[in-house]
């Protein structure tokens, strides 16, 4: 029930408060992805006050915080990409449409657009497990979050939960600072 206010309260806030003006303009599949966004990293928040306030059980707080951090990564390393690499093989796949057929209308310039974006979804699909495979496969090693066991070897291919918070960290700053800087950039020349 408080994922799904929260998940409401989200789609308001954008729409309402952040981007009052250019409500229109705001696609429901970025609409969606903020929400989402938005419940899981708000619930989380919900989850250190809860801990703060001592009003639940620790089993109830750690399994929670398990699964908002698996939702939360799953956010962030498939869904983000996904949705980048969606957008821009969609633009790609419409502007090649546009190229060779023409503005066609009725059932052609609709079958066109329809395998244009399943071409775009496969595109993206394939590009994000690509990407998914790489960051899994990367190793730290020799860095403090190398899992070492008890002989004093490492461990190959052990995946901590430091491992994966600091790697998703590091992703999601970057991923912060890029979309930040494309609409630094973006913004003024579209309004």
């Amino acid at each position: 029930v408080t994922a799904s206010g929260l998940y409401a309260f989200g789609d308001w806030f954008l729409k309402s408060a952040l981007c009052a003006e250019t409500r229109d303009l705001i696609s429901p599949r970025v609409g969606c992805t903020f929400a989402t966004t938005f419940a899981v990293t708000s619930s989380m928040l919900m989850l250190m006050l809860y801990e703060v306030a001592g009003v639940m059980t620790k089993e109830f707080l750690r399994g929670h915080w398990a699964l908002n951090l698996r939702l939360a990564t799953a956010a962030l390393l498939v869904v983000a990409p996904w949705q980048m690499f969606f957008g821009a093989f969609e633009a790609m796949v419409a502007r090649t449409v546009d190229v060779t057929t023409g503005e066609v209308s009725g059932v052609d310039g609709v079958r066109e657009r329809r395998r244009g974006r399943v071409k775009a979804m496969a595109l993206a699909t394939a590009s994000t497990a690509i990407f998914v495979v790489t960051f899994i496969s990367m190793r730290a090693s020799g860095s403090a979050h190398a899992h070492v066991a008890r002989d004093g070897t490492e461990v190959a291919g052990k995946w901590t939960m430091i491992r994966v918070v600091s790697r998703t960290a590091v992703l999601g700053i970057s991923l912060l600072g890029v979309l930040s800087g494309f609409g630094a950039v973006h913004f003024p020349y579209t309004t």
